[in-house]
């Protein structure tokens, strides 16, 4: 179970994610959402939800940060065949614990509705032409605290190919350009 405030301009916004059920790659798993208006998390805000009230109970006046990231965030809906729309969020900043800081270039598909197929394949077609794995384990790795979840690809050829450049927001553009004209 993970807790974060994510502030985004003024507003901040406190979520709760479930573990995610080990099935497949994509991430299962229940969320929820509350404005706040403090950097600290709002612990009473947990107690009022039945499946949170325990462990509301047991982190109250426990927590402590673990990391604190600083990401720019860029998202799009996408329309996809079958009527499924799938978000795109791509995450540039860094991740910093203690004195480890760990930079961050991540491009993340989210089915938004519909049916998982296109977005899988949308992943693929992504994977094809830019040095990009499929994963469900998105930030696991947190700045050398966790244990590497799978070992970084070598993706030095694939970048020289797409002018050097490891960046998701570059690719997904090109990308785009590409499949959809835009």
């Amino acid at each position: 179970m993970t807790l974060r405030v994510r502030q985004s301009g003024d507003r901040r916004t406190q979520t709760v994610k479930s573990q995610a059920s080990e099935r497949g790659v994509a991430a299962n798993r229940r969320e929820w959402e509350w404005r706040i208006s403090q950097d600290e998390p709002d612990v009473g805000r947990l107690e009022k939800i039945r499946a949170l009230a325990m462990i509301a109970t047991a982190i109250k006046d426990r927590l402590q940060p673990v990391f604190v990231t600083d990401i720019l965030r860029t998202t799009r809906l996408l329309h996809l065949e079958g009527n499924t729309v799938a978000e795109v969020a791509i995450d540039e900043g860094s991740i910093q614990a203690g004195l480890a800081r760990e930079q961050v270039n991540e491009l993340e598909l989210e089915l938004k509705s519909g049916h998982i197929e296109p977005v899988y394949r949308l992943a693929a077609e992504l994977q094809v032409v830019a040095p990009l794995w499929i994963s469900s384990e998105i930030k696991r790795r947190v700045a050398g605290i966790y244990a590497p979840a799978r070992p970084r690809a070598d993706t030095s050829g694939r970048c020289r190919s797409w002018g050097g450049s490891c960046k998701p927001r570059l690719h997904f553009a090109r990308f785009s350009a590409q499949r959809w004209g835009i």
